[in-house]
């Protein structure tokens, strides 16, 4: 199987929240009681049991974003994992292996996107994992499938690009996931522009890639602080 993606066409995308159900239900995730905060969106944030949601906007004219993991070809929370619990499949995705994770939250932290959150029920860090069982039987991730309006598609990732690009020198938009990181696995076609739809503008095509002595600095401190947290919790249920 060659490196894979899912674009995301905020041209097409109607904000129905089909793919929202659509990664609950197939993860057999809960619901969340939530209360209303003055917008549409709901939930609020992406959670450790929600990892798909819709960012709506209707300050100029309805505005919608999917939000979930990137999926980066070069990912600050597989290098952070004092564990190896995250880790990359071949096809470009990056799955958290729940048996290894010790919910430490290492990765919480590193996420520039924050997308990874730790399941209060588990204590484990959970997040979109490209529905891998699903693909590597060779169906859709399950919010691809679900999408009415084929706002998300899915399928070969330089395939996806050159789509997205063409659509974007056609209609004036912006493709947004080519480079970042090395390459992210959920691309963007945006109509508008990155700030406006609540993305993180690096400004050049980068990987923070955690070299720098403060990054790994404070990522060490937090991993130790997190790993002694976490085996204080494993030592008391034993007890």
């Amino acid at each position: 199987m060659s490196d894979v993606a899912m674009l995301y066409n905020q041209y097409r995308c109607i904000g129905c929240r089909a793919c929202q159900v659509a990664c609950k239900a197939w993860n057999e995730n809960p619901g969340e009681k939530t209360t209303f905060n003055g917008n549409y969106e709901n939930p609020p944030r992406l959670t450790g049991t929600t990892w798909t949601r819709m960012i709506l906007r209707d300050e100029s004219g309805w505005l919608f974003r999917a939000e979930r993991c990137m999926h980066c070809t070069d990912a600050n929370c597989v290098t952070a994992c004092p564990v190896e619990a995250q880790s990359y499949y071949p096809q470009g995705f990056v799955v958290t292996n729940q048996e290894r994770c010790i919910g430490c939250r290492a990765c919480v932290l590193a996420c520039p996107y924050g997308v990874v959150n730790e399941d209060k029920e588990s204590g484990t860090a959970k997040k979109c994992h490209f529905c891998f069982d699903r693909v590597l039987n060779g169906a859709e991730p399950a919010c691809v499938k679900s999408c009415p309006t084929d706002a998300l598609t899915y399928g070969d990732r330089n395939s996806l690009l050159s789509e997205a690009k063409e659509k974007a020198k056609k209609n004036g938009g912006i493709v947004y996931g080519e480079k970042e990181f090395f390459g992210l696995h959920h691309l963007y076609l945006l109509k508008a522009g990155i700030h406006e739809s609540e993305l993180p503008e690096f400004g050049h095509s980068i990987s923070l890639g955690l070299e720098s002595d403060w990054a790994i600095g404070l990522l060490g401190v937090g991993g130790l602080l997190g790993t002694a947290y976490a085996l204080l919790k494993w030592q008391k249920g034993d007890e």
